[in-house]
């Protein structure tokens, strides 16, 4: 991902303020650090993140809408049955810079489509068993029937383009 000019600007300043005498190199450096280890994506109306942090643990700390009138959240739930075989979770991972670039390009997207919307979308990674959440989708817009076209929008172009890839977990495997 390329960096930005004025992340470089800023962690030079950051660093100077600390006494430090940071090189080019080591602003980049200090960048792709942080690029690396952020997997958080935030814009005005949209924010989405990937990590191994629980769909309720996201959704305990969400603030109350009070922008909008509608507040729709999408959850995906996991089955307990793939291909009418019992299974105890499934186990997610992503391609951690794509993902989020490609949630980025989603957001924008869907940004200029309904501009008068806040959204926010977690996938979790990692074990998630059968009953729990892997995604949440929060869409805050004006009234409920565009709310639900927008959730549904993101959640189809998540599942089209965004590099999280399943692994079921048989029962019979436990």
């Amino acid at each position: 991902r390329p960096i930005n000019p004025k992340s470089l600007l800023l962690i030079f300043r950051v660093l100077l303020e600390l006494c430090l005498k940071p090189t080019h190199a080591d602003a980049i450096a200090i960048a792709h650090f942080i690029a690396l280890y952020t997997t958080r994506m935030n814009s005005p109306h949209f924010t989405a993140s990937i990590s191994e942090k629980s769909i309720a643990s996201v959704e305990a700390k969400l603030e109350p809408a009070t922008k909008h009138g509608a507040d729709i959240r999408f959850h995906g739930v996991v089955r307990d049955s793939e291909n009418e075989q019992e299974i105890s979770g499934i186990d997610y991972s992503f391609y951690k810079e794509m993902a989020l670039a490609e949630l980025e390009k989603i957001g924008i997207a869907i940004g200029e489509e309904f501009p008068d919307h806040i959204a926010l979308v977690h996938h979790k990674v990692g074990y998630v068993a059968a009953g729990e959440a892997s995604i949440l989708i929060r869409v805050q817009t004006a009234h409920s029937k565009e709310g639900f076209a927008i959730s549904q929008e993101y959640l189809r172009r998540i599942k089209e383009t965004v590099p999280i890839w399943k692994k079921c977990i048989f029962a019979r495997e436990e």
